[in-house]
């Protein structure tokens, strides 16, 4: 028996309860009643597309509505056809499985009618309304729609989510769009000029738990094979120029700028940095405080060194603050202690002003768990005896045990990347503050 079950209610006097759609092969042998809850996907299709279900499945009633198909070949053959003509178009934009495999029709059933279709399966849906495309695989969800030049999509995969509007005729092609997941947000408009051969990006990154503003301009002429990049992070102004002579070698300059405070004396300065890059290998950066020249490298060779010390000079245990998050992800400042034997890395890149004396160490011992109190040191312990990253904090959470040693996964050497694999923390506990406490 095939059967169908609608809960619904369309009356401006009570809240819409969830679309659902209870389906069986129960008489055949092969399927279990399984219910498919349409209310998750109704708002997206109406947000994004425009496209009203409940109204839509309202159209018909209970006795009339034949999108159920009736005979089990019939459901087959019309399975099959439908599979060959999307498959290759849901394969393209899935970024996770689709809820059927080859050769399992046995285990879906078609729901069609001249405009739309449903295919319901344990694991999620696969439809098609007006001219949407809809396929869910348990939280992910996929919905797009090619009309004339224009294809819009939106994909939920996890806790991330991807918007975007593409627009393409003989001349252009222009892409808008919006990436987000719970703690950043990027939005971007990326135009291609087929006459110029000139690519445009346009973005703005925000991420919410560093009250980091990152906005981008870029063009990269295909013709001259030429790239200017201009980015403003929060006052730290960054300029990336690269060419590839066409014989192998690329070539990149990249110079910041930014004001900063001196901890120490609270004194204004403007930080510079210069950088000539050769095949990815860095040949010449330069800093400076106002005019004088702090740091200074040619090639391997550091000529000009008043901001970082040697590891085998260090005989004593160095003091770090760095920020973290409680269970609750509440802030929390970790105390570190980083021994002697330890290996400390002083970044020496674009961001090495902005950054406020950012340092990396591949082991140290978590001394205290404090609250995030500017003006005085109050611990949490024994109250609270573990805390976790407050940046990376998606899939396995790195803990800050107190009395235990913590040593990341990998260690980064370079002095030439500040975001990398390592131990952050400050020396100066003020710092901590005013890059991720008090924006």
């Amino acid at each position: 028996m095939l059967c169908q079950e609608y809960t619904e209610d369309y009356s401006h006097n009570s809240p819409q309860r969830s679309l659902t759609i209870t389906t069986s092969l129960d008489d055949m042998g092969r399927f279990p009643f399984h219910v498919v809850d349409l209310s998750s996907i109704s708002f997206e299709l109406s947000y994004y597309f425009g496209v009203n279900l409940s109204r839509m499945i309202n159209i018909y009633n209970h006795n009339d509505y034949y999108p159920f198909l009736k005979e089990a070949v019939r459901s087959h053959l019309d399975l099959y056809r439908i599979e060959k003509k999307y498959d290759q178009l849901l394969n393209d934009c899935m970024p996770f499985p689709i809820p059927f495999t080859k050769n399992c029709y046995t285990h879906q059933i078609g729901v069609c009618d001249d405009k739309h279709f449903l295919i319901t399966t344990p694991l999620g849906i696969i439809g098609k309304f007006d001219d949407v495309m809809i396929c869910k695989n348990g939280d992910d969800l996929l919905m797009f729609s090619h009309k004339d030049d224009v294809l819009h999509e939106f994909i939920k995969h996890g806790k991330k989510t991807r918007h975007t509007i593409t627009y393409k005729n003989k001349t252009k092609r222009c892409q808008l769009g919006i990436h987000s997941c719970p703690t950043r947000t990027d939005r971007f408009l990326n135009v291609m000029d087929y006459k110029t051969f000139i690519l445009s990006h346009v973005s703005n990154f925000y991420n919410q738990k560093t009250n980091t503003d990152v906005k981008t301009k870029m063009k990269y002429d295909l013709i001259k094979k030429t790239k200017k990049t201009f980015i403003n992070k929060n006052g730290l102004l960054i300029y990336y120029y690269d060419k590839d002579d066409g014989k192998g070698d690329i070539s990149s300059r990249i110079i910041s700028k930014c004001m900063i405070t001196e901890n120490s004396t609270g004194l204004r300065f403007r930080g510079t940095y210069n950088a000539k890059v050769i095949n990815g290998e860095i040949v010449y950066k330069s800093l400076k405080k106002d005019d004088e020249e702090v740091y200074l490298k040619k090639n391997d060779k550091v000529i000009v060194n008043n901001i970082t010390e040697k590891n085998d000079k260090r005989d004593k245990d160095i003091i770090g603050w760095k920020v973290v998050e409680n269970e609750y992800g509440e802030k929390r400042i970790v105390k570190l202690m980083v021994m002697p034997d330890a290996t400390i890395v002083r970044p020496v890149d674009e961001e090495f002003f902005h950054t406020k004396g950012k340092e990396r160490c591949n082991k140290a011992i978590v001394m205290d768990i404090q609250y995030a109190d500017e003006e005085k040191e109050e611990s949490v312990v024994p109250g609270e005896m573990v805390a976790y990253s407050y940046l990376f904090n998606e899939g396995n959470r790195f803990e800050y045990k107190i009395g235990r040693e913590v040593v990341p996964d990998t260690f980064d050497t370079s002095e030439d990347r500040s975001c990398t694999n390592g131990i952050h923390y400050y020396r100066n506990r003020k710092a901590v503050f005013d890059v991720y406490v008090n924006k």
